[in-house]
């Protein structure tokens, strides 16, 4: 397992570490302009924040690491990325297998973490 864990956890109780490989991204296209900006800034200071998850289900909007299906396709639509497509892409390409994350129970928690960890410098908006 090769982790890229992120330097800042402020909240511990979402915190979890998954497979990359089991994450679910729902992006149609992802800003490439910014991934070698990205890319150099992660190799220089690693990943500051985690990666945020979120489940659509309602049956899987619980606490992190839940028992997942065995089924490959069955956890990537469980562990959805809300925010963080550009770090996963990233971390794929440096060779990590796993990677920090919060896994929130609501959209209402995703958004509220998203605005205390989002680095501007790297959002496209």
């Amino acid at each position: 397992m090769k982790l890229l864990k992120a330097k800042q956890i402020d909240f511990p109780e979402w915190y979890a570490e998954y497979a990359l490989d089991d994450l679910g991204i729902y992006m149609d296209k992802l800003p490439m302009h910014f991934m070698p900006k990205m890319e150099a800034d992660m190799v220089d200071r690693g990943m500051v924040h985690p990666i945020i998850i979120f489940s659509p289900y309602q049956e899987w909007q619980r606490d992190p690491n839940p028992e997942l299906p065995v089924n490959t396709r069955a956890r990537k639509e469980i562990l959805r990325v809300y925010m963080g497509h550009k770090r996963v892409h990233v971390a794929k390409k440096l060779g990590y297998t796993h990677i920090s994350a919060y896994h929130v129970r609501t959209d209402e928690d995703a958004r509220f973490v998203c605005g205390k960890t989002t680095i501007r410098e790297f959002c496209p908006n």
